[in-house]
């Protein structure tokens, strides 16, 4: 009988240790991303902790791999989104001046 509770107590014990994977939504995702670009600190703290976890537990978790793969995804597909400082100053001409040529 001790044998049965001590064994099962270490089970507990054993499962309780692992990390878990922390998943999010796309959604969650771009909001997060978009708040990141305004340079908003909190969203940034945020987002480094997130990245800086998963990338931890992306060594021995495949599940943590592939989360940490979808946020750098995300992050590509707003980067590929963002205008350069050329276009935004050459869009602010524009809607100044009215003229396109």
């Amino acid at each position: 009988m001790k044998k049965i509770i001590i064994s099962l107590f270490m089970l507990l014990f054993l499962i309780g240790c692992g990390e878990k994977v922390n998943f999010t939504t796309q959604e969650y995702k771009k909001e997060l991303l978009e708040k990141v670009e305004q340079k908003d600190e909190k969203s940034i703290k945020e987002y480094n902790e997130i990245m800086n976890k998963l990338e931890k537990q992306a060594k021995n978790n495949k599940e943590a791999m592939e989360e940490f793969e979808k946020w750098k995804d995300e992050k590509k597909v707003m980067d590929m989104f963002k205008m350069s400082s050329e276009d935004e100053e050459m869009v602010k001409k524009i809607r100044e001046t009215g003229k396109f040529w």
